[in-house]
């Protein structure tokens, strides 16, 4: 088996706070209604359309959003977001 190593990864995604039972719910069409607890997180969204759901720990750890001088660095002409929804406003 290869060895690990380490990366640094970087993307843009588009997020929202969303309790996880919300999440399964209205995305994966699950009903988490009898579980004990539900946990804080985010639904995110990535530049292919992909939508998941991450821990508020995890996502805050590695993320922190884009100010309106990066959104205008980072696409002049609605680059590749404008597929997902995001326009440089």
């Amino acid at each position: 088996m290869p060895k690990e190593k380490l990366y640094i990864s970087s993307k843009l995604v588009l997020a929202i706070p969303m309790d996880e039972w919300i999440f399964l719910r209205d995305f994966k069409g699950q009903d988490e209604s009898e579980r004990e607890k539900s946990r804080p997180g985010y639904k995110v969204t990535y530049p292919d359309g992909y939508i998941s759901w991450s821990p508020e720990g995890a996502f805050e750890n590695a993320n922190r959003e884009v100010t309106p001088a990066e959104k205008v660095l980072m696409w002049p002409t609605g680059g590749a977001m404008k597929s997902v929804g995001i326009d440089k406003g």
